[in-house]
């Protein structure tokens, strides 16, 4: 297996932004989609550091179970996921725990804070997760994702 040299990057789309994600099996490409997803939001790498450095941030954990039809719907419901624990409760995840994960399931532990916009840096705006120009594909020993987030 080559090693993938980003987990992630980000390509222009009009006035969305795309996301393109790559994992050397689908535990690594749903663990780099979510850290894609919530870097273009806020940076992930200062939050898990400012977390370690501050013992009175309180740490939330927070189990995901999803089930799909297939990968790309799994991968899609995913990212929802992610967008909606940011969006409704404020909640930035930094560490994951796959527990289960095939073509159809997925069920993870995630650990996080919630976002502090007094310290914690705001990105992007993410409205939503479409559907436009989404794909998930393996190419030769490793997986790719594309998705168009709505910013």
């Amino acid at each position: 297996m080559n090693p993938i040299v980003k987990p992630y990057e980000t390509f222009e789309h009009t006035a969305d932004t795309g996301l393109r994600m790559f994992g050397g099996d689908l535990r690594e490409l749903f663990l780099n989609a979510a850290l894609g997803l919530s870097d273009l939001m806020t940076n992930v790498e200062r939050i898990k550091e400012t977390t370690s450095a501050n013992a009175s941030r309180q740490i939330v954990h927070r189990t995901f179970d999803l089930k799909a039809e297939n990968i790309e719907e799994l991968l899609w419901l995913w990212l929802r996921e992610i967008l909606f624990a940011f969006s409704s409760r404020r909640l930035v995840f930094f560490e994951y725990g796959v527990q289960a994960l095939d073509e159809t399931i997925l069920k993870v532990q995630a650990t996080g804070v919630c976002f502090d916009p007094a310290t914690d840096e705001q990105r992007h705006e993410v409205k939503a997760i479409t559907r436009h120009g989404y794909h998930v594909v393996k190419q030769n020993d490793r997986w790719v994702a594309e998705i168009i987030v709505d910013i």
